[in-house]
């Protein structure tokens, strides 16, 4: 794209409201629990997702939502709207 990361982190911040990590974040969360919908499976679901593992995930759900994979999801409904 030919921008240094300071800019690119500047242009997120400023159309996006975020940094570029959480952004990333956000799309791999989509993406995990996308494929959690699809799955019974944890570890595919991190996988989908690129996490490194069925704990990152964890984590980051946690961190994002406040819930566990297995509590959580499976009382609340999650849509991912892009």
């Amino acid at each position: 794209m030919g921008l240094s990361p300071a800019r690119l982190r500047e242009i997120a911040i400023r159309d996006f409201g975020v940094p570029t990590a959480k952004l990333l974040q956000w799309l791999q969360l989509q993406h995990a629990i996308d494929a959690l919908r699809h799955t019974a499976s944890l570890a595919e679901a991190a996988a989908a997702g690129g996490f490194a593992d069925q704990a990152h995930f964890t984590r980051r759900l946690v961190q994002w939502f406040g819930v566990t994979p297995s509590l959580g999801l499976a009382q609340l409904e999650i849509s991912v709207v892009r």
